[in-house]
């Protein structure tokens, strides 16, 4: 088992590598595949019966299978939470022997992108997901009935997908204090985005489910606002008063200020990237699921969501210290 996960893992560096180098980036190919982390990349298949799914095994989509004593997750105002997904974990010891996940038991996430009256979550609300573990793969198990008042909800339910599983290396992302210590000339950074991006790639490969690994973003800082809520900073205020309502003399400021910049916003900007870092540091993926065609999920016009764990909550196996994050263009 070990001689098999060596030559694979040796497999997926060389293919790296050949991707790194394709695009143009063979000076720096060795600093970037130093860097890559292991994830286990989630593939999808739509079943038109989900009874065909054996009773606790891994599925995107469809209904959570809950010991009798486990009531349906709910929000703080008691309104059920969409099932997302479960994973039986001894399905991927073998592509984890890193042992970063348990490899016993029921993984099970639940995530409400909508609030009661249908609308985008925007405020950051930790009721609006759960992640379960179920450690003993013996407990007795029953497919629950997803309540009535997700089947009526949008994002509420989600077709049965079966799920098979492929190690693979992940890079992070193109912002990442990691990557800012490379010294990248302008067309070798803009050729990491696109390899990142997946774009040398018809974009799918990076654009996936997947458990562990560096999450694919949107937007950089995908656990700022857990490093925040962990810590009780508050987000900064943004003043939308005069949002639409732009006139020439704001376009002109604007223009001014990217020649001359404000030192205030310099400043700003520093303390973001440096909350980046601690993030990083602190907080790392759990699992990403993207928005797929499979599972019918579309997160805000095909964006993704993170569930993000503290470092230290998931070597304790604590998976009640998650946040999730919903990126979106």
């Amino acid at each position: 088992m070990c001689d098999e996960g060596g030559e694979r893992d040796a497999a997926l560096a060389a293919a790296l590598a050949g991707r790194l180098r394709a695009i143009g980036l063979a000076r720096v190919a060795d600093d970037l595949l130093a860097l890559a982390q292991p994830a286990i990349h989630l593939d999808l298949r739509r079943v038109d019966d989900e009874a065909t799914l054996p009773l606790g095994g891994s599925k995107v989509g469809g209904a959570p299978d809950l010991p009798a004593d486990v009531g349906w997750p709910a929000t703080g105002d008691g309104q059920p939470l969409p099932f997302i997904a479960q994973m039986r974990l001894a399905e991927i010891a073998a592509l984890d022997p890193e042992g970063d996940l348990p490899h016993d038991g029921l993984l099970s996430f639940f995530y409400a992108i909508n609030d009661a009256q249908g609308s985008l979550r925007i405020a950051d609300d930790a009721s609006a997901w759960r992640v379960l573990w179920t450690r003993d793969d013996a407990v007795s198990l029953a497919r629950r009935p997803t309540p009535a008042a997700l089947v009526a909800a949008p994002d509420g339910h989600f077709p049965a997908c079966a799920v098979s599983f492929a190690r693979r290396l992940t890079l992070p992302d193109g912002y990442d204090a990691a990557i800012e210590r490379i010294s990248f000339t302008n067309d070798e950074r803009l050729d990491y985005i696109r390899v990142v991006g997946g774009e040398d790639v018809g974009y799918h490969q990076e654009m996936d489910c997947r458990l562990l690994g560096y999450p694919y973003e949107l937007e950089p800082g995908t656990f700022v606002a857990a490093y925040m809520a962990a810590h009780g900073i508050e987000p900064p205020r943004v003043d939308l008063s005069r949002a639409g309502r732009l006139g020439p003399l704001d376009i002109a400021r604007g223009l001014w200020r990217t020649i001359h910049p404000d030192p205030a916003a310099l400043e700003a900007q520093r303390r973001r990237r440096e909350m980046e870092r601690l993030a990083a540091d602190e907080w790392r993926l759990l699992v990403q699921i993207y928005s797929n065609d499979e599972a019918g999920m579309d997160w805000a016009g095909g964006g993704v969501i993170h569930f993000g764990v503290q470092r230290a909550a998931l070597a304790a196996r604590d998976f009640s210290r998650v946040w999730v994050s919903l990126q979106f263009l």
